[in-house]
């Protein structure tokens, strides 16, 4: 019997006649929240595709004639160095290693047939004293620089509590990934100021906008301080014509993530700098490669925040299971030796 009446229940004519019982304000409300919704999906799907695949970048040389880029020996500073002087954007490059520099200068003046002045500066930027910061401020007084790229940082080569690192790792981390860039900006906005023109590029890190990034807690803290320095300095210098942004990559083909071979989720630097270029002037936050923006949607979109925490937490801890493994096959392999 009771079998029976919950078949009646469900049945096409009964839910037929609960839908016309139904007040035709309630109805109403409905399809116009499920439209809403659905207009709402669309609109993300067709934006997303535009900002990725469609939109334009900017004339970058309507900001200056200089681009200041800060590890640009390697990786994702190197190919961004290359895009910009691809765009006519003369350089200024900051690294550690003079002779690396030289290296970078000449394939970078080859690539444009030396259409650009390129200028090197050795800087140590885990050690940016008083004095050394007085030394760049005078070297670029006198140019007209445009953009600022905060590339160079550093992170630990594996997860790992915070009690297992060094103090003096620390320090120099949280002196490049922050105090320098921090320092670096203030040194160009003066020019900026004066002509109402420029672009300052943090690179951060999707590390910086996760919930939470256990086992890369210092690494992930710096990242976070870069998304909110650039977004409350892109609020300040508003009516001065200068935009702030955070670029934030997730894995990427560098020494850093130890990633070797391109994949869907991790492009090569060239290809990562290629849509960063493109996205200057635009948002001031965002992740300029669409597999990446594909990852940050998800993430924010269906994935709640204590599942996102879980999984980033047990895959740092296998990284750091498999990272002192292999450490203990190599030891017992010089043991053998």
């Amino acid at each position: 019997m009771m079998i029976e009446y919950v078949t009646n229940a469900f049945s096409p004519e009964m839910v037929l006649e609960r839908v016309n019982d139904l007040q035709p304000w309630f109805l109403v409300v409905s399809v116009a929240v499920t439209g809403y919704l659905c207009l709402r999906v669309i609109l993300s799907i067709l934006n997303f595709i535009y900002v990725y695949f469609m939109r334009p970048g900017k004339k970058l040389t309507r900001y200056g004639d200089y681009a200041i880029v800060t590890g640009a020996t390697d990786g994702i500073g190197k190919a961004y160095a290359l895009e910009l002087a691809a765009r006519g954007m003369n350089l200024i490059l900051v690294s550690r290693t003079q002779s690396k520099l030289d290296d970078v200068k000449k394939e970078i003046s080859e690539s444009v047939k030396n259409r650009v002045d390129i200028m090197t500066q050795a800087i140590d930027l885990t050690r940016v004293t008083d004095d050394v910061l007085a030394s760049f401020e005078k070297s670029i007084a006198d140019k007209d620089v445009g953009i600022l790229v905060n590339n160079a940082g550093m992170a630990l080569d594996h997860p790992d509590y915070l009690e297992t690192t060094s103090p003096a790792f620390n320090r120099d981390l949280i002196n490049i990934n922050v105090y320098a860039p921090t320092v670096l900006t203030s040194a160009v906005l003066p020019g900026m100021k004066s002509r109402k023109r420029g672009v300052i590029v943090n690179l951060g890190s999707a590390n910086g906008i996760l919930p939470a990034v256990p086992l890369l807690s210092t690494y992930a803290g710096s990242k976070a301080y870069i998304n909110q320095f650039s977004r409350s300095m892109d609020e300040e210098l508003k009516g001065y014509n200068i935009r702030v942004h955070d670029q934030c990559p997730f894995f990427v083909t560098t020494k850093i993530s130890k990633i070797r071979k391109p994949r869907l989720d991790a492009p090569t630097p060239k290809a990562w700098a290629r849509a960063a270029v493109k996205q200057i002037g635009y948002e001031t936050d965002r992740t300029p490669y669409w597999s990446h923006g594909l990852m940050l949607m998800a993430i924010h979109s269906l994935c709640p925040e204590w599942a996102v925490n879980e999984y980033v937490h047990s895959l740092h801890k296998s990284f750091r299971r498999r990272f002192y493994r292999k450490q203990a096959q190599r030891a017992a392999a010089d043991k053998k030796d």
